[in-house]
C-alpha cells in the first residue's frame, strides 16, 4: 500500500471511532436525562401520594440507568420499599375501564372498557396480547373466564339498536364470538358459573341462564335493583343478591325452590353496591354504599364482622384465591388489601380514579 492510501485508511478509522465515540457520548447523555426526568416524576407522585406509580417509574429508572444511579433511588426508598405491592400500567383503553379478571392459570389478565373493547394482557409485563372489539359496541361489563381458559365471558350493548345488554363468549383462540345471549334492557348485574350465568334486574328480578341451551329461569323476585351477584364456589345451585334497599340474601337456583325463596344474609342498613364468595364457600363479602365491608361467615358460628373500609362507596370486592385476603376498591381512589379473617389492613393501593374492579 502506498503512504497516501495508509493515510486516507487511519483517518477513516479515526473518523469512524470519533463518530462511534459520539453517539456513546449521546446515548450516554440521553439516557441520563430519561433516568432523572423519571426519578423527577416518581418524586412528584410519591409527593401526591401516588407510591406504586412512583415505585413503578424508580423500577424502570433502575434498569434504564443502572447501578450508577443507586445512591439516588436509595434515597427516594426503592429498596426499602422492595417487598410492597407494585403498580404495573395497563395503557391502552381509551374510556373507563369496567372489569378486570385473571385467567384460570394466572398468565393473562383480561379487561373491559367503556371504549367498546376486550383486552388481554401480560400481567407480569404490562404488554397488550389481544384485542376483542364488535363494531357498535358501547359499554363492555363483567368479565369470567372458563375454566379451561378458552373462553371469555363478558356483556355489551349497542345503544344504535338500544336491545339492551348481549352475553358474549369470546373465543380466545380464533378471536371469535362462540356465544351471543339476549340479556335484554334492564340488566344491571352480572355473574357466571360454569356453564350458566345470572343477571340481576333493575326491576329486581334475578335470572338463571343455560348458557349450554340458552334457556332462561326467574330464580328470585327483590322488588329492588339488584346491583350485585355471585354464584357459590360450589356451583350454579346458590346466588349471593345485593340489592339497592339494602339487602344480601342467598337464593336458590333449583327450580323447585321458586323465586320467592330467598334467605337474608344480614341486616345491611345501607345500599349494597359489590358481592363475592370465598372460594371454600364459608364466607361472603359485601361492599355497601357507606363505604363499609360486611364480611359472614356462613359455617358456625356464623359470625358477622363490619370493617369501615372506606369513605366512599366500595365499588367492588374479591376475595383472593386462598381466601386469606380480601380486598376492596372504593370512589375514593383507593383499593384496599384486608386480612379475611382479622379484618386488619395489610396495604393501601392509591389510584387516579375511583377503583370499580
Amino acid at each position: 500500500l502506498s503512504i497516501a492510501a495508509v493515510v486516507v485508511a487511519l483517518g477513516v478509522l479515526v473518523a469512524a471511532i470519533a463518530m462511534s465515540w459520539s453517539y456513546r457520548v449521546e446515548h450516554v447523555a440521553r439516557r441520563a436525562a430519561e433516568t432523572r426526568a423519571l426519578l423527577a416524576e416518581a418524586g412528584r407522585l410519591d409527593q401526591l401520594g401516588h407510591r406504586p406509580f412512583a415505585f413503578a417509574l424508580l423500577r424502570a429508572a433502575r434498569s434504564l440507568g443502572g447501578a450508577e444511579y443507586d445512591d439516588e433511588l436509595v434515597r427516594a426508598g426503592f429498596y426499602v420499599h422492595a417487598d410492597e405491592p407494585q403498580a404495573i400500567l395497563l395503557s391502552g383503553h381509551a374510556a373507563r375501564v369496567g372489569d378486570v379478571a385473571f385467567s384460570p392459570d394466572g398468565a393473562r389478565v383480561a379487561t373491559t372498557s367503556n371504549d367498546g373493547s376486550v383486552r388481554e394482557w401480560d400481567p407480569a409485563t404490562g404488554a397488550s396480547l389481544r384485542v376483542l372489539r364488535r363494531e357498535g359496541d358501547r359499554t363492555t361489563g363483567g368479565l369470567w373466564y372458563a375454566p379451561d381458559g378458552a373462553t371469555l365471558f363478558t356483556t355489551a350493548d349497542q345503544p344504535v339498536v338500544a336491545a339492551g345488554d348481549t352475553l358474549i363468549g369470546w373465543d380466545l383462540a380464533s378471536g371469535t364470538r362462540a356465544l351471543e345471549l339476549p340479556l335484554g334492557p334492564l340488566v344491571e348485574s352480572v355473574a357466571w358459573s360454569e356453564g350458566w350465568a345470572a343477571s340481576g334486574q333493575s326491576d329486581g328480578v334475578v335470572v338463571l341462564w343455560d348458557l349450554g341451551a340458552g334457556g332462561r329461569r326467574v330464580v328470585a323476585e327483590h322488588g329492588s335493583w339488584v346491583r350485585a351477584l355471585a354464584f357459590a364456589p360450589f356451583g350454579a345451585g346458590i346466588l349471593a343478591t345485593g340489592t339497592r334497599d339494602g339487602h344480601a340474601r342467598l337464593v336458590s337456583t333449583d327450580p323447585l325452590a321458586g323465586p320467592e325463596a330467598a334467605q337474608e344474609l344480614t341486616d345491611i342498613g345501607s345500599e349494597v353496591r359489590a358481592i363475592d364468595w370465598s372460594s371454600d364457600g364459608r364466607l361472603v363479602a359485601v361492599g355497601l354504599e357507606s363505604g363499609a365491608l360486611v364480611l359472614t361467615q356462613l359455617a358456625a358460628p356464623f359470625t358477622t364482622d363490619t370493617i369501615e373500609a372506606h369513605d366512599a362507596p366500595i365499588l367492588a370486592t374479591r376475595f383472593s384465591p386462598d381466601t386469606t385476603l380480601v380486598a376492596t376498591g372504593s370512589e375514593d381512589t383507593r383499593a384496599r388489601i384486608w386480612g379475611a379473617a382479622s379484618g386488619t389492613l395489610r396495604f393501601t393501593l392509591p389510584h387516579r380514579g375511583r377503583v370499580s374492579s
